[in-house]
């Protein structure tokens, strides 16, 4: 499952979806992250990973982590190549658009495809 983040600045990925994708972890090479509730996070790699659907790809550099309940946190660094995030917040359910498309349309067509291969 993937969540989308608006107060994220970076995007994560799972140990077990990086695993089930096959892409390439390496070290992280960038700044300490501090997650909200203040502590500092011990990330297990980064990875570069892309992400298709209907409107394009976005590609991008992901931190490795240890996550409960979901595979995929999209951060600010990947919906910003949607162009347009628009959530809508009145009843009677939330929804999430990116550019045009509604969310539920880009649900059932996302798929997480490798960017770097394990030979």
């Amino acid at each position: 499952m993937a969540v989308v983040d608006t107060g994220a600045a970076l995007t994560v990925i799972s140990l077990v979806l990086l695993r089930a994708s096959q892409f390439v972890m390496r070290p992280w090479d960038g700044p300490r992250v501090v997650l909200a509730n203040g502590e500092q996070a011990t990330l297990l790699g980064a990875a570069t990973i892309s992400v298709n659907h209907r409107m394009g790809t976005a590609t991008g550099e992901d931190v490795v982590f240890g996550m409960d309940g979901f595979d995929l946190l999209l951060g600010n660094d990947f919906l910003r190549q949607c162009g347009k995030v628009q959530i809508d917040y009145r009843e009677p359910k939330t929804s999430i658009t990116f550019g045009d498309q509604a969310l539920v349309a880009i649900a059932s067509q996302l798929k997480i495809t490798q960017h770097d291969r394990l030979n």
